[in-house]
């Protein structure tokens, strides 16, 4: 998967959590790299739990572009098919050098 780098270098490792309306976010244990398919201002809960941010929407001037910059945490936006691909408990690597995420084995 591909998208635009809105904010970080180098590379984070992490579980995914997709996040789907009416999920639980209270269950969620350590931080994760949350995948949206728009994030919008309700989703503000989710960073103080966010390793990084990835949207399947937005451009680098969208909600999750501005918030995430201002609270320096990384984010991906345009990352097409990131909700269908990526599962939540599913391992991660988020390169922010070239806009790339992996899935490991």
């Amino acid at each position: 998967l591909k998208g635009k780098i809105v904010y970080g270098k180098g590379t984070i490792v992490g579980e995914v959590f997709v996040y789907e309306p009416g999920g639980k976010f209270t269950q969620i244990k350590g931080k994760k790299i949350f995948v949206f398919r728009h994030f919008a201002p309700v989703h503000i809960q989710f960073l103080k739990k966010a390793k990084a941010i990835i949207t399947e929407g937005g451009g680098l001037l969208s909600h999750a572009a501005i918030v995430c910059r201002e609270a320096k945490i990384p984010c991906l936006v345009d990352v097409a098919g990131a909700t269908r691909v990526l599962q939540s408990g599913q391992s991660i690597t988020v390169d922010f050098n070239q806009g790339f995420v992996k899935i490991k084995d």
